[in-house]
């Protein structure tokens, strides 16, 4: 699934863009989240660059952040 970046978003280097599609793909194994369940992986994505956006640019955190948020009994709301 390609990552569209919104205008309002900050300038992300190439490698930056890299690390959030991986944090991407790293929550989607995690969770078991099957490549056709677009609206869970647009939720993902867009928790992902977020995150990005408030300044976190590590993938492994970006996407410990996120897994944590969407387990069960979290706030974190994929739909």
């Amino acid at each position: 699934m390609a990552i569209q970046f919104l205008p309002e978003s900050p300038p992300f280097a190439d490698d930056e863009i890299v690390g959030m599609a991986h944090a991407v793909d790293d929550v989607c194994k995690v969770l078991e989240i099957p490549p056709e369940d677009a609206p869970t992986l647009k939720s993902i994505a867009e928790r992902v660059v977020e995150l990005a956006r408030e300044g976190e640019r590590d993938p492994t955190v970006l996407a410990e952040r996120v897994i944590s948020e969407m387990r069960p009994g979290d706030a974190f709301d994929a739909g």
